[in-house]
C-alpha cells in the first residue's frame, strides 16, 4: 500500500468512525495552516464537553470537512503521519519521520488552545485554524 493510499484509508476510517451520520450535525469545513502554510495530510479532532470525539482527515491542500453536532469543542490537530515512499518494501530503511511536529498547544487534547463552537442552526459552518 502506498503512503497516499494508506493515509486515504486512515482518514476515511476516522471520518466514518467519528461522524456517525447524525441528523443533528452541522457540516464544518475549513483550512488548517501552520506557520502560514497549508498543513497537509494531518488529522483534526473535535473533542466535545461530553460524548465521543469526531475526527477528520486533512487533505493535501490543508482543508478538512466534518459533520459535527452543535456544541462547544476543544480542537486538536496532528501533523502529517510518516509517509511511506512509493515502492517501499519490507527490509528497506524506515521512512523518515514527518518534518512537521506540532506543539502540544495544538496537538494534545489536554493542552490545546484551539476551540470551536458549532451553532445550532445546522447550516454549514466555515472554521479555519491558523497555527503559529
Amino acid at each position: 500500500v502506498s503512503g497516499k493510499s494508506a493515509f486515504a484509508v486512515l482518514a476515511s476510517l476516522l471520518v466514518l468512525g467519528g461522524c456517525g451520520g447524525s441528523v443533528d450535525s452541522t457540516t464544518v469545513s475549513g483550512k488548517i495552516t501552520y506557520r502560514s502554510q497549508p498543513l497537509a495530510n494531518g488529522i483534526v479532532t473535535f473533542y466535545p464537553e461530553s460524548g465521543h470525539p469526531i475526527s477528520s482527515g486533512i487533505d493535501s491542500a490543508g482543508t478538512y470537512t466534518a459533520n459535527v453536532p452543535a456544541g462547544k469543542y476543544r480542537v486538536a490537530v496532528q501533523g502529517p503521519s510518516i509517509q511511506v515512499p512509493e515502492g517501499w518494501k519490507e527490509g528497506d530503511p524506515p521512512p523518515p519521520p514527518p518534518k512537521i511536529v506540532l506543539p502540544p498547544e495544538y496537538s494534545e487534547r489536554a493542552r490545546t488552545k484551539l476551540q470551536l463552537t458549532v451553532a445550532e442552526d445546522g447550516g454549514p459552518q466555515a472554521e479555519n485554524f491558523d497555527l503559529k
